[in-house]
């Protein structure tokens, strides 16, 4: 099923995969982020009820704004980060009650626009081929578990996008040696940790193993500027609003002391096919091994990093909204033998070759359902049963 690495000959289709600037690519991005759009606007970016943490969220933005009405149960989340939050809130302060239920959909927007073209320039980066950089985009695109909690009005996806982000700048100052670029990883960086804590424990592990990989001489002084620029007005909004600067990633680092003893917590490890599919784990296998001969440790490292933080350091509990934590760097390891895979099949066999990618599409985009195991729904079908329009109706009324 796998072809080799070395392989770089280019694919000329009917004139579609010539050269590095096919139009292919634009089509394929852009036709990705309108199936985001539209899954955004029509169903997604509003609070679920099954999802207590969205409308939590939700009155915490407004206290952060220091909103005149009550308009949702007052509850105070002091332990989130504040990206998710400031942004209903000012949407709130803009728009008000209720129009900014209608355009809580730009917080999904947002963040499958910049997780599908970030994971795109990362994968052309590190990989040095723009067409694993689509590849990657397009598994990113259609993968029914990340594309589900990207229209949550959670910070999850995001976190990833920035995380992307300020690694595609990273590489980026590696080639151009632009000091913008290093300002841009520093801030970047920043908005990942305010989005989500969880960025603390992986953020620092990819820089430095980027750094030792790519032996780059880095000036330090411009990414720390570029990382106060973006932390310090979120800083400001906590001191003025909780009284302290950093009070979250107190509250979150007090709680992770109450996990209790270490043990196994396998779940992580079971729901991984079911999460990004089973032939993509196979093709990240297949890079795995591959990378490794290469000496390409950080994606490799990174998966097996965020991996092991909650099989060994959350030993209860199965919620599958921590996968999208570490399944996007599983994801874009498996772009390289996914693109081979298929150039080789498109070599061997016309364009009867594509088929292989549509079969992972096929199988990433579908998944179980939680009553019925035995079913499986595409991304589509399961946004599809929320009535997200009914729903702001049924909130707005007793208003």
């Amino acid at each position: 099923m796998f072809c080799r690495f070395g392989d770089e000959r280019r694919m000329d289709i009917q004139g579609l995969l010539v050269g590095k600037k096919s139009p292919l690519i634009v089509l394929s991005l852009a036709g990705s982020c309108c199936y985001h759009v539209f899954l955004a606007i029509t169903y997604g970016g509003f609070p679920l009820d099954y999802y207590p943490d969205e409308l939590q969220l939700l009155s915490t933005g407004l206290y952060l704004v220091n909103a005149g009405e009550k308009v949702f149960p007052q509850i105070v989340l002091s332990d989130k980060t504040l990206m998710v939050p400031l942004f209903e809130g000012i949407l709130y302060k803009v728009l008000g009650f209720p129009n900014f239920l209608y355009f809580l959909c730009i917080w999904d927007i947002l963040t499958v626009v910049l997780l599908l073209l970030f994971s795109y320039r990362l994968g052309s980066l590190y990989f040095d081929d723009e067409w694993t950089g689509i590849t990657a985009a397009i598994l990113f695109a259609f993968n029914w578990h990340i594309g589900w909690y990207a229209h949550r009005l959670m910070g999850d996806v995001m976190m990833t996008a920035f995380e992307f982000a300020a690694l595609t700048f990273y590489l980026e100052y590696c080639k151009s040696k632009r000091t913008r670029s290093l300002l841009l990883c520093g801030l970047t960086s920043a908005l990942a940790l305010w989005t989500k804590e969880s960025a603390l424990y992986l953020l620092p592990f990819l820089f430095v193993s980027l750094f030792i990989e790519k032996r780059s001489q880095v000036k330090w002084r411009w990414m720390a500027t570029g990382f106060l620029l973006g932390f310090c007005p979120f800083a400001v909004v906590s001191l003025l609003r909780y009284g302290n600067p950093i009070m979250p990633f107190m509250l979150r680092l007090q709680q992770s002391t109450m996990w209790g003893e270490i043990k196994f917590n396998f779940f992580y490890i079971q729901a991984l096919p079911a999460s990004i599919g089973v032939f993509t784990v196979l093709l990240y296998i297949d890079s795995f091994i591959r990378l490794l001969k290469q000496k390409k440790l950080v994606l490799p490292l990174a998966s097996l990093l965020s991996l092991s933080v909650y099989l060994f350091l959350h030993p209860t509990g199965t919620r599958d909204l921590y996968l999208v934590h570490y399944t996007p760097f599983f994801i874009l390891a498996s772009a390289p033998s996914l693109r081979k895979t298929v150039a080789s099949c498109l070599e061997r066999y016309g364009l009867k070759g594509i088929l292989v990618m549509a079969v992972v599409v096929l199988f990433t985009n579908v998944s179980p359902r939680s009553e019925d195991p035995y079913t499986w729904i595409s991304l589509h079908q399961r946004m599809m049963q929320i009535d997200k329009y009914g729903s702001i109706g049924k909130l707005i009324a007793p208003g």
